[in-house]
């Protein structure tokens, strides 16, 4: 019973600091920050949302009825930039918002360790193409889900017809269980 009552001393003792260990500090926030910059995460969701401007962008040229010149394709260009800035690396944007994800995986010393490694050659190439690769590798797949999807639609109606079920019985609906 005495080393019972011990071990249970000092896991109450030890605990509280290993579960404080890795909180969030200003000086965490400021290395994931800095891990988001170095693996370029922050760019990717700039553009995505600059490029996310442009069907608003248009509905609001349409609706003031300016023409497309020069002058307001600049001028779009602009405000489409400093929004996505100011929503990216604003107070509370995503910066802010991807901070307690990483810090939720990583630990601090996990988070250091990773910037060591993108701060290496190997770690900046990674960086630098980790963004055009999945934009390819997106088409690739896409590509290969329409061929995957062709093929699956064939074979389906291939076993189908296999089991005796005709295209007709096939478009009959199915009533759904409701729970």
């Amino acid at each position: 019973m005495p080393k019972f009552a011990l071990a249970l001393l000092l896991a109450c003792l030890l605990l509280p600091s290993v579960a404080f260990a890795d909180e969030l500090t200003p000086q965490k926030t400021a290395d994931i920050k800095k891990l988001i910059s170095l693996t370029k995460i922050d760019e990717a969701f700039l553009k995505m949302l600059i490029t996310q401007f442009d069907g608003s962008a248009l509905v609001a040229i349409v609706e003031s009825g300016a023409k497309i010149t020069p002058e307001v394709q600049q001028a779009v260009a602009e405000v489409k930039r400093n929004v996505a800035n100011e929503k990216v690396y604003g107070p509370g944007g995503l910066v802010d918002q991807f901070v307690p994800i990483y810090a939720e995986n990583y630990t601090r010393k996990e988070i250091r360790e990773q910037i060591r490694y993108y701060q290496t050659p190997l770690g900046k190439k990674i960086a630098s193409t980790a963004i055009s690769d999945a934009e390819k590798m997106s088409e690739v797949f896409f590509k290969f889900i329409l061929s995957t999807n062709k093929e699956f639609t064939q074979r389906m109606q291939e076993a189908l017809q296999e089991k005796g079920i005709s295209p007709a019985q096939q478009h009959t609906s199915v009533p759904l269980k409701k729970d």
